[in-house]
């Protein structure tokens, strides 16, 4: 089953989100967008008094859709026309649309085309914020109409409609054709929308549609040839992997000269902290200098000072960048915010991982600057927390309350529903906060930097050391889900504890119990792990963050699983994943309900999440890797793997992977524990492969 609720396109730092009839009705979010404004709002196409039914409706690409619209009058009878629509969005927004006569005689065709433009920060389209608003300048000329509008930032924004033929009338609100198209003939109409930011340029020649997709595709597979090449025997695994490739590729965005992923869409097209760092996380084996580009980007926008308003703080990593009209003028706080908890330590994580896998000393260099100021605010911010902890004290909207990845207003309660007391200190950030001052030990220890690499390397053998007694619900068996600033536990049992298998700061027996109480069914679905479990107090298979399942959650999990040593059960993680992206066209959305599967049909979506999603994009690679054992250590060149291959795959190639400055081929045969890898260098030295047995 495929959602065609909408269909997102997505070119550069422009997307766009239509109806599966290719038009943008008002209300709903509909419109083309660059950089959290809206550049088209209403945008609707119709012909005539004519009835016209879908007969299909595809998104061949991440940058294009095709339309099929079929002339109906009565029952079983033979359509007279046919209505195609090819809408590309590259550097502009593109629309053709052929009226195909498909009678003997000559036809009238009357397609009428409504449109209007409103310059909304997305904050607005989203609802988070409402004020009154001057409608654009709006100018009116013979094959084109003009918007413009200065905004409360100063930016001076425009949106530019032209059409071909030169409609038969024109208005600031529609344009209307008379055409007459002789027996089993075409008539088209070439509708061309560009828009931006500063001066307006002068309009230049229409270039050609397939132009246009020629260059777009290039574009797209430039992006795509950075990446290592996979190959499996499994046509739903290859499936999967390649979607979500195209996806990873497409979510790509400037920010500062630095090319980085969006959050997701259609409501998060901008750079999230957490989000790009998970992202990175689960992807830098596969392509680390994009990982590089990411923490580039963030150590830009990292806390300089002081600013309560943006949750600000020296050597904090953001949370979210907007770069519309609302943040520009100072209205809300997010040019960047920063009310995020758990980013600054996974800056260090990727950090960390990035280093293994490049051996890079100088980009290292580069970046420590950073790196300390990150790990001296974690410093800073357990020294003041009465529990020793890295915690957050929260927000007021439209900022955040709660601070993790779990963000809602009620993610985090205590049973008996009373508010957890500030400063929270959630539990699967110590596992971050773990393994990233042990990665910037590791990396100062690199640089030489003895005193620096000491002083991390035990605050984190202190935060291992009192983590399990603090955290650990013995009624429960299970660790909680947080502590808050009066001592007490928020004694549920959630996803959050899955976090903290892949940090390293639970020893084997600890992970078993982890392991344990996230393979059962209140907790476990058929599609993935809950956000919550079943008969919890604020349990709801709906809910944002109370039950749902969110497939980079679930990655997560497995990928700690597998690297703790229990394949088994996060290969039936895998396998929840897989079947779940089946039913999604192989491309799973942010998260969708919480329902036990029974057989009956897929997972049920849930209609407020992004249609796709950075991190759920990487979710297919960090498993391929959890699976395979994956580990580089690029400084010592060296490549560790402990193959394992979960059902249905049973042949693996990948070509390129990149270890230091060296390129692998490896090849992996066989079935779970028994599979068998072999690995070619074809570029650079060749570096020490170090086999373990997964058995």
């Amino acid at each position: 089953m495929e959602d065609v609720r909408r269909h997102i396109l997505k070119a550069g730092n422009a997307f766009c989100m239509m109806d599966p009839l290719g038009d943008m009705p008002p209300g709903a979010g509909y419109g083309v967008y660059l950089e959290d404004t809206r550049y088209m709002a209403h945008y609707v196409l119709s012909l005539g008094r004519a009835h016209l039914r879908l007969a299909r409706s595809e998104v061949p690409t991440t940058y294009s859709a095709r339309i099929d619209l079929l002339e109906s009058r009565r029952e079983r009878e033979d359509p007279p026309s046919h209505i195609r629509r090819e809408i590309i969005l590259d550097s502009s927004f593109r629309d053709r649309v052929q009226m195909a006569n498909l009678t003997s005689e000559r036809r009238p065709f009357r397609p009428r085309l409504q449109f209007g433009v409103d310059f909304r920060d997305m904050f607005e389209v989203r609802g988070v914020v409402s004020r009154r608003r001057r409608a654009p300048r709006v100018k009116v000329v013979e094959d084109a109409v003009l918007w413009d509008r200065r905004g409360r930032d100063g930016v001076h924004r425009w949106t530019r409609l032209r059409f071909s033929p030169q409609p038969t009338e024109l208005t600031a609100k529609s344009a209307r054709w008379e055409l007459v198209v002789p027996p089993r003939a075409a008539a088209e109409v070439d509708i061309e929308l560009d828009f931006g930011v500063g001066e307006i340029p002068p309009s230049s020649p229409r270039e050609s549609l397939d132009h246009l997709r020629r260059r777009a595709e290039r574009r797209h597979l430039r992006e795509m040839g950075k990446w290592s090449v996979f190959e499996v025997d499994d046509e739903d695994v290859a499936n999967w992997m390649g979607r979500s490739l195209h996806d990873a590729v497409a979510l790509l965005i400037d920010v500062q000269g630095h090319k980085v992923p969006a959050a997701g869409l259609p409501w998060y097209g901008t750079l999230f902290g957490r989000d790009s760092l998970i992202f990175g996380l689960e992807t830098v084996a596969f392509h680390p200098r994009l990982s590089m580009e990411i923490l580039r980007a963030l150590a830009k926008l990292q806390g300089r000072g002081e600013n309560p308003l943006r949750a600000e703080e020296p050597g904090k990593i953001h949370h979210e960048l907007q770069r519309g009209e609302l943040a520009g003028s100072g209205q809300i706080p997010f040019d960047p915010y920063y009310g995020t908890i758990d980013a600054t330590p996974l800056f260090l994580c990727l950090l960390e991982e990035v280093y293994h896998w490049t051996g890079d000393r100088e980009f290292c260099r580069e970046l420590y600057p950073s790196a300390m100021a990150a790990g001296e605010f974690i410093e800073r911010c357990m020294n003041r927390d009465p529990n020793g902890f890295l915690s957050y004290t929260g927000d007021e909207p439209p900022r955040l309350r709660h601070q993790g990845w779990k963000d809602s207003e009620t993610a985090v309660l205590h049973r008996d529903g009373h508010e957890p007391s500030p400063p929270i200190s959630l539990s699967e950030v110590q596992g971050y906060v773990y393994r990233g001052l042990s990665g910037l030990s590791d990396i100062a220890r690199a640089l030489g930097r003895r005193d620096d690499a000491e002083r991390f390397g035990q605050g984190a053998d202190s935060l291992r050391a009192k983590f399990h007694d603090a955290f650990w619900m013995s009624s429960r068996k299970a660790y909680a889900m947080a502590i808050d600033g009066e001592g007490e536990r928020v004694e549920l049992v959630t996803s959050n504890p899955g976090h903290l298998l892949a940090s390293g700061i639970l020893p084997r027996d600890r992970a078993a119990r982890v392991v344990k109480r996230l393979m059962k069914d209140d907790i476990l679905t058929g599609w993935g792990v809950r956000t919550m479990a079943l008969g919890e107090p604020y349990y709801h298979p709906l809910s944002y963050h109370n039950g749902s399942v969110w497939p980079h959650d679930t990655a997560f999990v497995a990928w700690g699983m597998a690297r703790a040593g229990f394949l088994e059960e996060a290969a039936e993680l895998f396998h929840a994943l897989l079947e779940a992206a089946g039913s999604f066209d192989f491309r799973l959305p942010e998260l969708y309900g919480g329902f036990a599967r029974d057989g009956s049909g897929g997972p049920v979506p849930i209609p407020q999440a992004c249609d796709f999603q950075a991190w759920v994009a990487g979710a297919p690679f960090l498993l391929l890797r959890a699976f395979l054992g994956l580990e580089a250590r690029a400084s010592e060149a060296r490549l560790d793997l402990r193959p394992y291959l979960p059902d249905p795959i049973g042949h693996l190639h990948i070509e390129s992977l990149p270890v230091g400055q060296s390129l692998a081929d490896l090849w992996v045969e066989g079935e779970r524990s028994e599979a068998e890898v072999h690995v070619e260098w074809t570029k650079g030295p060749s570096l020490e492969v170090r086999l373990a047995h997964s058995g």
